[in-house]
């Protein structure tokens, strides 16, 4: 089982001190704190485990148990998810796994009105390809690393006046990856926001922020500072419906010298509009950075998208478009770029039976052309208040011109899960 690791011992004590006060007082505040476990237990066919052209069967058997906790008293919460996932694979045609799912929050107001600190730890799966985006919950850990972030944010927040806040902080972050290739990293951070409240429903914000990203091992090239400023705005017009603007320039210096320093603009862009009868509308557009875990830098992301959203008595669904660029890492190879149209939602069959369904397409356009299916259902029917029985089916392929990685993979699973 691989251990947390969340940084240098001087951040773990310092975490550990926070949390000890919370959770001595336990005992004396028990209302204000919850706790649910829960357990699965699942068993899985899968024709293609290794995800390979002409690939190997295998049967698995899953257990995961978990527990979900809560605090919240006074000027102090506390939230935590976890899951510990176990899969034997019993013809040992791959690897048996140990999986592990942890997100955890804690938030304290030190001083009243005035200082808070944030300190949060994710451990969960990333794709060694960072163009690959978040991986599904329906998704397999087939070409992925485990990821572990842990961020301590201590920072001040009060009123300039009484429609105006600011607040000013600093943030460390430790990134850890599982992969031998894969390049852990520390991030410290300087920023100072603005908030400003012009009327009930137009608001107005800036802000400034220092970075200084290094990798965790001296000896490996990479690292460098980014200086950002942006300006944005936010109108509400109308119950449930929003636009919501920002954008400022990001000014990069590289501390591996062979790299030039750039000027980018990062922005992001979000239109909600609320329509009758549970309909929901969205449009989203932004340039922002997104961690690698196979370099020392930032990738370059811009995103276009559009989706809608139906809520209706019995259930809801969604569909969804999105268009997506990532800088490259490799001059030769050009920009990855592609096109995602998804839909996917639930539906209440009876008051038991419940039916979920999700399908996803990535197709890439550049720099090669080639084309990702997800397809995951699953029919659950409630045994009692707590338990459950579910049927899941999963289909996923892979094909590209010219290559011999491409596969089809199918999964029929059964699984039982209790709840506290």
């Amino acid at each position: 089982m691989q251990r947390l690791k969340i940084g240098k011992t001087g951040l773990r004590v310092l975490a550990i001190a926070v949390l000890l006060p919370v959770l001595s007082s336990l005992p004396a505040l028990a209302a204000d704190f919850t706790i649910k476990p829960r357990f699965t237990a699942a068993t899985e066919y899968n024709d293609n485990v290794n995800e390979t052209r002409n690939g190997k069967g295998d049967y698995l058997v899953i257990a995961k148990p978990g527990v979900t906790a809560a605090y919240d008293h006074a000027r102090v919460k506390y939230d935590l998810s976890y899951d510990f996932e176990y899969k034997d694979y019993t013809q040992n045609n791959r690897d048996d796994e140990q999986n592990h799912y942890l997100n955890t929050n804690l938030n304290v107001e030190a001083l009243k009105d005035l200082f808070y600190v944030d300190v949060s730890d994710v451990y969960t799966k990333k794709f060694t390809d960072a163009t690959r985006g978040e991986v599904s919950e329906n998704d397999t850990s087939v070409d992925t690393v485990d990821s572990n972030t842990f961020t301590l944010n201590p920072y001040f927040r009060f009123p300039l006046q009484d429609r105006t806040q600011t607040t000013f902080g600093a943030k460390y972050e430790d990134l850890w990856y599982s992969g031998e290739d894969s390049i852990d990293k520390q991030i410290y951070s300087l920023y100072w926001d603005v908030e400003h409240e012009l009327t009930k429903r137009w608001s107005m914000s800036s802000s400034v922020q220092y970075e200084n990203h290094e990798p965790r091992d001296s000896t490996v090239d990479g690292g460098f500072e980014r200086y950002l400023a942006a300006l944005g705005a936010k109108f509400v017009y109308a119950e449930g419906s929003e636009i919501d603007f920002r954008i400022g320039p990001a000014y990069t210096n590289f501390k591996d010298t062979s790299e030039s320093s750039t000027l980018q603009f990062p922005w992001h862009f979000n239109l909600t509009h609320a329509m009758d009868q549970g309909w929901t509308a969205k449009l989203n557009s932004s340039f922002e950075y997104r961690e690698d875990p196979n370099t020392a830098d930032t990738r370059a992301m811009q995103d276009y998208s559009a989706s809608v959203v139906k809520e209706y008595d019995r259930g809801s669904f969604n569909v969804a478009l999105a268009y997506n660029v990532y800088e490259t890492t490799n001059e030769t190879t050009g920009d990855t770029s592609k096109w995602v149209p998804s839909a996917g939602g639930e539906h209440e069959l009876t008051e038991r039976l419940r039916l979920t369904y999700d399908a996803s397409l990535e197709l890439e356009n550049s720099p090669n052309t080639s084309s990702r299916w997800l397809v995951a259902n699953g029919l659950y029917y409630s045994l009692t208040e707590r338990a459950s029985a579910g049927l899941t089916y999963r289909f996923k392929s892979y094909d590209t011109t010219g290559s011999s990685s491409d596969y089809i993979s199918n999964t029929v699973g059964l699984e039982f899960t209790w709840s506290y």
